[in-house]
């Protein structure tokens, strides 16, 4: 696969500086606390997906954990921590690898997983491996969905700004080939004479615009002047050969700002706006300062809109995750933890998540998920810690239950497996009994129905577990009228 490159010379605009204000906190509700669970091990970022498998309204949250492996939970109607089934899918993306509904899931080594049972426990089935970047990064970061080449199959954008590329697209559809044949490398755009491309040209940003252009802002510098670019970035397939073509469209110094982490793009699909947001260090007033642009053409086009008193590391596009009328973003302020704000209000946080009282070390990441306390909004699950991970729900609804007061679902029930012992803790006398079940969907009666007593309940399933399969397996523990499915390799 081949890559035609356009080139064109850039030249660097200065954008005259609008009145700034303070951050305003004095709206802004707390996300409070309605459960917290210890769930050992180091967590990875949490993903919500929705469908899952195909069936409608079917939502999970993927959990990854070093010691509890991945864990798929039910969201609907109320969060279950008990997984459905084990699979690979480590901070897993939709992907349409077949052209076929339903969509796959490529995992963050790369593994195109596909779903051959999505009644628990789940079945997946592994059809290709597409690793091929190496180095460094090693690892998928998925960005977005969209039709780069113009097949009619979506291709799944990811590692914008890794590996010395703008970006890698791993192409979907039946035609797209197999491993490495899928991936389209696409490089930085082509810069002036003279430009530090070593050391300097950084990929910031590439999304697909209002007006269903793709864009990329690109970092670049010649000795002691930096500027930033906005280039409309056009894909044209011909056979096998994919030629990529950048314009320059408007450019602006790059003075003071800090690159990649600390600028993020909104997209206002009612408005038809596209946000820039950047964060830089303003020499005439000696500080930081928040600035939103109207990128909606391609262009830097001042909104007026510049904040001071806050930071802007790795913000979080939440977009419409939940379910509001305009897309929000969250980002750090000094002292205090995350506020969450509207894209086109910078200065006026409608929320805030502290950063104390969490019992998390190192938060892994944050996702929203289905309405849990009943008042019509999407709640916050944060998962983090080194060594002894914490899964945490929070809610903006001020009538929910707090962590004094736990609705935490596995507070009433729990079970485990201790080597070959099942351990089952119940607040009441209730009748237990469980089964093994394999990958591939195969049942094995471990435990008959027996009497379990209030606390801690005991079984020793050694001679059970004797001539049965070795390797990942599901055990299915019944208590009552709950079913809970335990993750472990024999």
């Amino acid at each position: 696969m081949s890559m035609i490159l356009v080139a064109s010379m850039v030249f660097a605009a200065t954008i005259h500086a609008s009145a700034q204000v303070p951050i305003d906190l004095s709206q802004a509700l707390e996300f409070r606390v309605v459960w917290k669970m210890p769930w050992g091990g180091t967590l990875i970022k949490p993903v919500v997906l929705d469908n899952f498998c195909g069936v409608a309204g079917q939502q999970v949250l993927v959990i990854g954990s070093t010691t509890r492996g991945v864990s798929t939970c039910r969201t609907v109607p109320i969060l279950d921590t008990n997984s459905i089934g084990f699979w690979t899918g480590v901070i897993p993306s939709e992907f349409d690898y077949d052209g076929i509904e339903p969509p796959e899931y490529i995992n963050h080594g790369g593994h195109v997983l596909a779903c051959e049972r999505a009644d628990p426990p789940i079945a997946m089935r592994t059809l290709d491996t597409i690793a091929c970047w190496g180095g460094a990064f090693t690892t998928l970061e998925a960005e977005f969905t969209a039709d780069i080449d113009g097949d009619g199959f979506d291709d799944l954008v990811c590692d914008v700004g890794g590996g010395g590329y703008t970006a890698r697209v791993i192409r979907g559809g039946p035609n797209a080939g197999r491993k490495c044949e899928r991936i389209l490398y696409v490089p930085y755009a082509p810069v002036a004479n003279g430009t530090n491309v070593t050391n300097c040209v950084t990929n910031c940003l590439f999304w697909r615009s209002s007006s269903g252009v793709y864009r990329i802002m690109q970092m670049e510098c010649q000795e002691s002047r930096s500027w930033v670019v906005i280039y409309d970035l056009r894909f044209q397939t011909e056979g096998n050969t994919i030629t990529t073509t950048f314009t320059p469209i408007d450019s602006l110094t790059g003075k003071g700002f800090g690159g990649p982490s600390h600028c993020a793009l909104v997209t206002d699909t009612l408005l038809k706006k596209d946000w820039l947001l950047m964060f830089r260090f303003d020499d005439d007033i000696n500080q930081n300062v928040l600035e939103r642009f109207d990128a909606t053409d391609g262009m830097f086009e001042p909104t007026g809109e510049r904040v001071t008193g806050t930071e802007f590391y790795q913000p979080w596009t939440i977009s419409y995750a939940m379910v509001t009328s305009k897309p929000v973003i969250a980002y750090h302020v000094p002292n205090l933890g995350q506020v969450l704000c509207y894209a086109d209000d910078l200065a006026h946080p409608f929320a805030k998540i502290l950063g104390n009282d969490r019992d998390v070390v190192s938060t892994s990441g944050y996702v929203f998920i289905n309405d849990q306390t009943g008042d019509g909004h999407n709640d916050l699950v944060l998962a983090g810690g080194y060594q002894n991970g914490m899964v945490i729900l929070l809610s903006l609804d001020s009538t929910a239950s707090t962590v004094a007061n736990s609705n935490d679902p596995l507070r009433q029930v729990t079970a485990r497996i201790l080597g070959t012992t099942l351990e089952v803790i119940t607040t009441r006398p209730v009748m237990i009994s469980a089964q093994l079940v394999t990958t591939d969907g195969r049942m094995f009666p471990t435990l008959p129905l027996t009497h379990g007593s209030a606390g801690v309940n005991r079984f020793d399933l050694r001679q059970a577990l004797e001539g049965h399969p070795a390797g990942a397996c599901i055990m299915h523990v019944r208590v009552g009228d709950k079913v809970i499915g335990i993750n472990f390799v024999r």
